[in-house]
């Protein structure tokens, strides 16, 4: 190709090599033009600079510099693989290295030359091996710092150094615009965008590939804010339904609880928006596990219909929005609110019903899920949209939501506690309430950090529970068994099959993962709730939303494989009734740190003191996963910190001024 042709949205195809096929596996992984492969950058890196002698190998992945002792020979294995091996050595001792399916590789090596070779030396007796290493000879220009990529099938590593390599060679300097202002480069001494991208790929040392990711995270930053600004604005611009001020004394004097002084001061906000703020609203309420939350909103909705609009509140699954629906008809159904259901196993007569009745000004409250949004029908007097774990639904769904509640009064409540300087970041085009105490009276949960020696006594303690008529959440890091997971892991699917076979053959136990059938999931949870099931081995996917009171203990296996907002969150699955509930965190690590992370969790209940902590240990990339949506996805600035947020907001608001 023409080198004036190539451009940044030039199809990777341009690159030798990449056909169909190839076109096809990198598109699996997001790649589909030469700018979509070079923001593609290295998630880790191979250090290269440090050589050891064969005798200090440990079958960690090292750097060996080898002589090649033996002619490399060619073979082949039963199973008809074909495999090129030799003898190569250093002062300390000899290994055989081995390269399977690769013959054309033999003519690369000559005896008595010498070699660098990264991999994991393997030892059986007094015999090493070493297979398919990376290589190249001693005097070649020599790369330390090797890119490891994400990858997929049929892709490797080298495969993607190389095209890079081309892409950088191809594209001409008229290609690269930088999208950071001059003034922005100039002050803070940034790269370039393509000095920046060049380096993430071969980095000379250590500190210029640091330098290249804190100006990239920078920019992906910095084009977040102006985003956020920009729907701020939006909004700001957009008609407001007027309401006038409610009396909410009917609704709050007969509940059956005390609010705490966070939800007073959130359900004035809400009020303050709706009757003074100058657009409509659209508000974050962040509160802990069980913090109250779902009365807030039932304020906002009383306030709502009281002004003779309607609400509508949209759950991610069937039982969470069943759930709410039930809830709300205790709080709002004594006031006269009439409230309906919608969900995808709504049958269409009464789909029809409901429509008639929307249309009719009949329903002052639709509660559902995604099923809300595909309706043909939507209520003309909708005033209030309430969402609960957005970030649970899909990229469509939320965009499809946004243009339907586009100028209506919008609530988004999440439970995920995340710190108030890393939410004002995430969170630039909303309002936010927090409600940071728990209401009066509910019990903590007790959790204990525990060791494989105390499996038998915790065994002995679930029985108990059950016998209690209590139920169980064990929660483990894999559906399934795997090459990947260590002895002592514990996947769902071989744990279930021992517990209901082997431990608790007279209780009743059952299993729930992300890859069953949604109707699957709903039918397994349902079952669950109502007390149909003793025991539920899980994966995270219990770890948001429903409520079952009975719930009394929570096992995580492995435990240092959950972040800490993670572990909160699945921990917040029990405590939710009246009986005294328990946390048990069972934990093989060697890792200190772990060690230590597992205690803070274990010592506090406190969801905004274990997020400050996550924040602090693991960065801000595990939050993130809460402000994805598909016009903007993090992928350069996980692992930064908020001095670099801040300088981004910074700069976003000089240059929208």
């Amino acid at each position: 190709m023409n080198d004036t042709l190539v451009t940044l949205d030039s199809p990777v195809t341009c690159l030798k090599g990449i056909g169909p096929k190839k076109k096809e596996r990198l598109s699996a992984l997001g790649i589909h033009t030469l700018k979509d492969l070079l923001f593609h950058v290295p998630r880790g890196y191979r250090d290269r600079s440090i050589i050891i002698p064969l005798l200090e190998s440990t079958g960690e992945i090292a750097t060996y510099v080898l002589t090649v002792f033996t002619q490399p020979l060619l073979s082949r294995l039963p199973a008809g693989k074909k495999v090129v091996s030799f003898f190569a050595g250093d002062d300390s001792g000899r290994v055989r290295v081995f390269f399977f399916n690769q013959p054309y590789i033999r003519s690369s090596f000559v005896v008595g030359e010498t070699y660098r070779f990264t991999g994991k030396v393997m030892r059986k007796g007094n015999t090493l091996s070493l297979a398919n290493p990376e290589f190249d000879r001693k005097n070649d220009l020599f790369q330390t710092l090797i890119p490891i990529y994400p990858l997929t099938d049929g892709i490797n590593n080298r495969a993607l150094s190389t095209w890079c390599k081309e892409a950088f060679t191809l594209l001409p300097p008229s290609a690269w615009r930088d999208t950071l202002p001059e003034d922005i480069l100039t002050r803070h001494r940034f790269m370039s965008l393509y000095e920046a991208l060049y380096t993430l790929h071969f980095p000379e040392s250590g500190k210029n590939r640091e330098e290249a990711a804190r100006r990239m995270a920078f920019e992906e930053l910095y084009v977040f804010c102006l985003k956020m600004m920009a729907l701020k604005k939006k909004r700001g611009g957009a008609k407001k339904i007027r309401f006038h001020p409610v009396d909410l004394t009917p609704f709050l004097s007969v509940l059956p609880f005390t609010l705490t002084s966070a939800q007073e001061k959130a359900i004035w906000e809400i009020c303050q928006d709706f009757t003074a703020a100058p657009h409509a609203m659209n508000r974050l309420l962040q509160g802990d596990v069980g913090s109250g939350k779902t009365v807030v909103a039932a304020a906002a909705i009383y306030h709502t219909v009281k002004n003779g609009y309607a609400a509508a509140m949209m759950a991610p699954t069937e039982i969470l929005a069943l759930q709410h629906a039930n809830t709300m008809e205790k709080l709002l159904s004594p006031h006269g609110i009439r409230i309906a259901l919608l969900t995808g196993s709504t049958v269409k007569s009464k789909r029809k019903v409901l429509d008639e009745k929307m249309q009719n000004h009949e329903i002052d409250l639709l509660i559902g899920t995604h099923a809300l949004i595909e309706n043909t029908v939507w209520m003309n007097n909708l005033a209030l949209v309430i969402t609960d774990e957005q970030h649970r639904f899909g990229v469509k769904q939320r965009k499809a939501l946004a243009m339907k509640a586009e100028e209506k009064n919008m609530l988004v409540m999440s439970a995920t506690p995340i710190p108030r300087t890393l939410a004002l970041f995430m969170y630039a085009d909303l309002s936010i309430s927090v409600l940071d105490e728990l209401p009066a009276g509910r019990k903590p949960v007790k959790t204990f950090l525990l060791s494989e020696s105390y499996r038998k006594r915790i065994q002995d303690f679930i029985r108990k529970q059950v016998m209690q008529r209590h139920q169980v959440y064990i929660v483990c890091p894999w559906v399934e068994d795997s090459e990947e997971a260590e002895e002592d892991w514990k996947a769902v699917e071989s744990y279930y099959h021992t517990l209901k076979t082997q431990i608790f053959r007279d209780l009743r136990v059952d299993y729930l993962h992300g890859r069953l059938k949604s109707k699957e999931k709903e039918k397994k949870m349902t079952d669950f709730s109502r007390g149909d099931t003793d025991i539920l081995l899980s994966t995270t996917v219990i770890e948001v939303g429903v409520d079952v009171p009975n719930a009394t203990v929570m096992i995580i296996e492995n435990a240092e494989r959950f972040g800490l907002s993670q572990l909160h969150q699945l921990r917040g699955r029990v405590g939710r009734g009246k009986s005294a509930s328990y946390c048990i965190l069972f934990s093989q690590t060697r890792s200190k740190k772990s060690k230590e992370r597992l205690t803070l969790f274990a010592s506090t209940n406190d969801g905004f003191k274990i997020a400050e902590a996550d924040l602090q240990q693991r960065g801000p990339g595990d939050f993130f996963g809460e402000r994805q949506s598909g016009e903007f996805t993090f992928r350069l600035s996980q692992n930064f910190d908020l001095h670099l947020m801040q300088l981004a907001q910074e700069e976003a608001r000089r240059h929208t001024k």
